[in-house]
């Protein structure tokens, strides 16, 4: 009769437990990973899912979409270029921004000559009209025949060029008519400039002069000697362009010296939402008919 080990049995047991026990932890471990793992799923599809619901059109330029190929859209139509050069070379952009297409004729643009007061009712201004697109720009710009029948148009090619590259219906030169002056590239560096939305200011250029106030009080000569974000300078003898990462208008408080007499300006551009680019010969560094945003 074979001998029962009761020795060697009771260790073999004692292995086929261990064996067991070190594959239930192994498969608790495995369980408790995964829930961190399906949460970080989740959220990942989270995200996607809102990228997905504000995606845009393909046909809206990359160098205005973000890393991701999510296009970038403004909240209102702003002043997006100011050129104030030698000569007649002169023109004023706005941009549409918005992912539509926008009514021009909600909008008015006024011209406040040497600083001039908001409450005036002499100054030079002009209601748009048409469909302007979406990233589309309407521009002002500058040729006046005088009464004695004198045409002074610009003369830097380059923006002659990319002017007339705008289509017709999106561009205004304008002319000076008894009590309805519709001409705004007339400007020089201390004109302000107003874009306004029915009857409400949206937007400004310079420092609009304040209400009650006689001119010379808000004339601040040849124009503002400001930082701006690219450096300090003046709005004369310049092109200034709205800096990519302004989405829409903005109206501001800006205090500023006439003088010796500091003011506070509270219908004011921010110049640091533009920049400047130095321009006292032909052809100008612009970007005339076209703007980015990011």
């Amino acid at each position: 009769m074979r001998k029962f080990n009761f020795a060697s049995t009771l260790v073999l047991l004692t292995l086929l437990a261990s064996g067991c026990q070190s594959s239930l932890s192994e498969t608790t471990s495995e369980t408790t990973s995964n829930p961190t793992s399906t949460t970080s799923t989740t959220s990942t599809v989270s995200t996607t899912s809102v990228v997905s619901t504000t995606s845009t059109p393909t046909s809206v330029p990359t160098s205005e979409t973000t890393s991701e190929g999510e296009a970038v859209y403004g909240t209102e139509l702003f002043i997006s270029e100011y050129v104030e050069g030698p000569s007649n070379n002169k023109v004023l952009e706005i941009f549409n921004p918005k992912a539509e297409t926008v009514d021009l004729s909600q909008y008015t643009v006024k011209l406040f000559s040497n600083g001039r007061a908001i409450d005036v009712t002499d100054y030079a201004r002009h209601t748009m009209s048409g469909m302007l697109p979406s990233k589309g720009t309407f521009v002002f710009h500058y040729s006046l025949t005088t009464s004695a029948g004198v045409t002074k148009p610009l003369d830097d090619t380059s923006l002659i060029n990319a002017i007339n590259a705008v289509p017709s219906e999106f561009r205004w030169v304008g002319e000076y008519v008894a009590g309805a002056p519709t001409n705004i590239a007339s400007f020089n560096g201390n004109d302000s400039i107003g874009l306004f939305k029915g009857e409400t200011l949206i937007d400004v250029f310079g420092c609009i002069g304040l209400a009650g106030t006689a001119n010379a009080a808000n004339d601040p000569g040849t124009g503002w000697s400001v930082t701006f974000a690219n450096g300090a300078g003046t709005t004369m003898d310049v092109v200034l362009t709205r800096i990519p990462t302004v989405h829409g208008p903005s109206v501001n408080a800006l205090t500023y010296n006439i003088g010796s007499t500091p003011i506070n300006f509270i219908n004011s551009f921010n110049p640091l939402e533009w920049s400047r680019v130095v321009y006292t010969a032909t052809p100008a560094t612009h970007t005339i008919g076209t703007h980015t945003i990011s």
